[in-house]
């Protein structure tokens, strides 16, 4: 196939272009398909996006509509004395965990892939989701205490369901708007695509026949020139010896590959051939001569051995001086004059199997001239020579070696003995060892029973605080629920005095509860993060928005510095909440005037780019969560500070400076303990400096991943 294409190399001349003009032709008709393929991929992905966003946010109000038909039906129920207060509590419990999935579901909105176009409807619906759950959950509480008042919250929490209802539907509408308007400019694009690609291709047509044209003109010129000069070169005369064709040809001949090129080299091919032949007989001599030189200079022997005889046919002078011969007199041995333990019949047996596995290594012994026997190490392998059958041979001398490792054998023979002697005494004392282990670990079973018995007691005493502490936190909703109503219709200043710091003090019971619980939390190793999108802008916002009423009524400014730090990220946010509010709501409390700053900077960023064509490691599914975000969270103020040699032990529970701070300021000591367990649970660290009447910076670290928006790839 390969001769006959190289006859037909004038006709693939000219077939050639045809062809690779239709498979260009066909790979840009494949592009334009793979193009259109593209923008329509492109397009439904961008519509099937919007349109799972518009389901999604139906869901959600589905999912409250469904919260809100069910605490109807549990207020009928109970109207009916159908619901007692445990079945009120399972259901309040119910829906607080069902609420708080809503609000995952509400805060994986957030993350949605064009956010401008919830960001107008969102916060109204995140105020009437809270409103309604406010009011739900007091609801459930009034249940059983008072149906007229349960009904009166629940038809406010109705209230806000539509408001939340009206704002997830302007949500669904602005994104299947939005799906509609990428249909139309879909089909645009793809309109004026195709009108250009047909421009393209009338023009790549008309090049084409002007190239083709072009060649075919020069390829026939040439060829004319060429075929004059070989005939001139078939009738013996000389066709190249006017310079000007000399030249012309060999131009032609450059051209490495074609028709044209290889009809010149054939003409110089001759004259070529010769000089390459003398130099190439030059070139073999000086081989042969160097590689004789190297193997007469090699420092082990190295023989050519006739296999019929066993004599040697040629060897260096390593070969003959390692066994004290000349060269003369080596030349009349054979192998068998050299041999010490085997005889001829081993010997031929051996040269036999060297030929039948194709080559052997091994040691033997030989005698040397003056009598005595030295050690070789040989390695042989059959070779076929001048129609001989023969075998090459390297062998080297290793007496020296071979006396070492007798010496080694000797020496290790009376290392065994010794050894032996030295293990008796070592049973012995082996024994005494191994009573003294028992005795140990007999210790050791007692202590680990101790201890085992200590920690079962302290996660009782954990389990034990975790339900004591919700089953306080029940009344104390009601408490709280019923005070609030009594400080509504109150009229009497006395008694809204007095509601009010019933109220306060609820509250405060109820913060020292969830501090308690959150330890005991811990403490029984229950307390487990998520793994939600947030934006820190929005975090850091709601957690001023909790302290800027007491910062206001002491006249205290509040700054906030990210530090350039990426708004979306992947964490806890409710933890993350927590933490900064124990340090923030402290400062707040400890700072009389002056300042409370709250600042976020990245220590570490070990984000890696994705490979192009991988799939995207920032979807939400996208396989186990990733925190290449090492940041610091520190709140500084300018209150009254801390004497340096009681801050490590604000970090314990129930700990602070003095008994007299915790009579002007309230508090439990559980804050910055929360705080730190936090920061371990997150990856992190805490600790605080602080100089007496000057001020004070509680700090500590957490590993965050970086968000959808932040980890998607530029537009460069």
């Amino acid at each position: 196939m390969f001769r006959l294409l190289k006859r037909q190399r004038f006709f693939l001349r000219f077939f050639l272009p045809v062809v690779l003009a239709l498979l260009l032709s066909g790979g840009f008709d494949y592009a334009v398909e793979r193009h259109y393929e593209t923008v329509h991929k492109v397009a439904f992905e961008e519509q099937e996006e919007d349109i799972r966003v518009a389901m999604q946010a139906e869901a959600l109000s589905h999912q409250l509509l469904t919260i809100k038909l069910r605490l109807s039906q549990a207020l009928s129920a109970s109207k009916a004395r159908q619901i007692d207060e445990g079945g009120a509590y399972e259901l309040h419990s119910a829906m607080v965990n069902e609420l708080a999935s809503l609000e995952a579901g509400m805060t994986a909105l957030a993350s949605a892939h064009d956010f401008d176009r919830v960001q107008a409807a969102y916060p109204g619906a995140m105020v009437a989701f809270g409103d309604f759950r406010k009011f739900a959950l007091m609801s459930t509480d009034q249940m059983t205490i008072d149906q007229a008042l349960a009904g009166e919250h629940l038809g406010r929490a109705t209230a806000f369901y539509a408001a939340f209802a009206l704002s997830m539907g302007e949500i669904g509408r602005n994104f299947m708007e939005h799906a509609r308007q990428n249909a139309a400019e879909t089909r645009q694009t793809l309109d004026a695509f195709n009108a250009d690609m047909r421009l393209y291709r009338g023009l790549a047509l008309a090049l084409f026949m002007g190239l083709w044209f072009a060649l075919s003109l020069s390829v026939s010129r040439q060829l004319d020139h060429l075929s004059s000069i070989l005939k001139k070169l078939s009738r013996g005369e000389n066709g190249l010896g006017n310079y000007r064709n000399f030249s012309r040809i060999k131009a032609m001949s450059e051209k490495q590959g074609t028709l044209i090129g290889d009809m010149a080299a054939a003409v110089l091919a001759f004259q070529r051939a010769q000089d390459e032949r003398r130099n190439a007989l030059s070139d073999l001599h000086d081989r042969e001569e160097l590689h004789a030189n190297i193997i007469s200079q090699a420092p082990v022997g190295i023989v050519v051995i006739d296999t019929q005889t066993l004599r040697f046919m040629s060897f260096n002078d390593a070969a003959f001086e390692a066994l004290g011969y000349s060269r003369d007199e080596f030349a009349t041995l054979s192998l068998y004059d050299l041999q010490v333990v085997r005889t001829r019949d081993e010997l031929d047996s051996g040269v036999r199997k060297v030929i039948e596995q194709g080559g052997l290594d091994f040691e033997t012994r030989r005698r040397h001239k003056q009598g005595r026997m030295l050690d070789f190490w040989v390695s042989m392998r059959p070779l076929h020579l001048q129609d001989r059958d023969c075998m090459t041979a390297i062998w080297m001398d290793v007496t020296n070696r071979k006396e070492a490792e007798r010496e080694l054998t000797r020496y290790r023979d009376e290392l065994e003995t010794l050894v032996q002697e030295r293990t008796l005494d070592l049973e012995k004392t082996g024994r005494a060892l191994a009573q003294q282990t028992l005795e140990l670990q007999h210790t050791n079973e007692q202590l680990r029973s101790a201890k085992a018995m200590a920690d079962e007691a302290n996660q009782a005493k954990s389990a034990f605080l975790a339900n004591m502490s919700h089953e306080i936190r029940t009344p104390m909703n009601a408490i709280i629920g019923l005070a609030h109503l009594m400080q509504r219709d109150a009229r009497d200043k006395v008694q809204l005095s007095r509601l009010q710091k019933i109220n306060h003090s609820a509250h405060h019971l109820l913060q020292v509860i969830n501090d308690i619980l959150d330890l005991s939390k811990f403490e029984a190793g229950r307390l487990e993060l998520e793994a939600l999108e947030f934006s820190l802008d929005g975090l850091l916002a709601r957690v001023f928005e909790m302290v800027a009423e007491s910062a206001r009524a002491k006249g205290l400014e509040l700054i906030v510095d990210t530090d350039h730090l990426p708004d979306r990220l992947r964490g806890d946010p409710t933890r993350l909440s927590q933490a900064l509010l124990n340090l923030v709501a402290n400062a707040v409390k400890f700072t009389e005037r002056g300042w409370v700053r709250l600042s976020a900077e990245l220590l570490e960023d070990l984000t890696v780019v994705p490979s192009a064509g991988a799939d995207d490691p920032a979807a939400p599914d996208a396989g186990p969560l990733v925190r290449p975000l090492h940041v610091r969270f520190t709140v500084s103020d300018t209150g009254e500070g801390v004497p340096p040699d009681r801050l490590e032990a604000l970090f314990n529970a129930f700990e602070q400076v003095d008994s007299s701070t915790s009579r002007r300021h309230g508090g439990t000591g559980l804050g910055l303990a929360l705080t730190r367990r936090l920061a371990a649970l997150m990856g992190g660290e805490s600790g605080a400096q602080s100089t007496p009447g000057a001020g004070s910076s509680f700090w500590f670290t957490a590993r965050l991943g970086r968000g959808a928006e932040a980890l998607a790839p530029g537009p460069g």
